[in-house]
């Protein structure tokens, strides 16, 4: 028969393995690395969208001496978000707004937008028309065009 004190012995022994196989384990699980990248404005597309959309179109007509001006207002609404899974530190973008549209004063506009720590944010650009005759002026459409970048993203591998 095995003395009492041999027991206890092969029971720590068994405890104190099944302990450092738990956490070997832990450690291998915990052992991602992160990478930091600062954005640019040539890799700014790789992390992030741009969505834009005419938001707020209206149109006044005047009535001036028997003669008719229309005159207009919109905005383009701005919409920021992550491509890919990443943590943004300190970005700020800035965007420029152009409206291609006939008839719209400030074609291009610049708008500063900072990007929260989810990866999402949103901005604005209000645009003017230029007095056109009645029912010459379109809903202006809007593209975007990124100016200038600070700030990195981190990911984890």
């Amino acid at each position: 028969m095995v003395p009492l004190s041999s027991r206890l012995a092969i029971v720590k022994r068994i405890a104190a393995s099944l302990l450092c196989l738990v956490f070997l384990f832990g450690i291998c699980a915990c052992g991602t690395s992160t990478e930091t990248v600062e954005l640019t404005t040539e890799n700014f597309n790789k992390y992030f969208f741009v969505d834009c959309s005419t938001a707020n179109y209206e149109e006044k007509v005047t009535d001036l001496l028997g003669h008719k001006f229309s005159e207009g207002t919109a905005d383009c609404s701005l919409r920021i978000g992550k491509k890919v899974e990443c943590s943004p530190s300190n970005v700020a973008v800035t965007i420029e707004v152009i409206s291609p549209t006939i008839s719209w004063d400030e074609t291009t506009q610049t708008v500063m937008i900072n990007i929260y720590a989810d990866g999402s944010s949103m901005g604005t650009a209000s645009f003017t028309s230029e007095t056109s005759l009645p029912g010459l002026l379109r809903e202006p459409s809007f593209y975007t065009r990124i100016k200038d970048v600070s700030g990195s993203v981190i990911i984890k591998k």
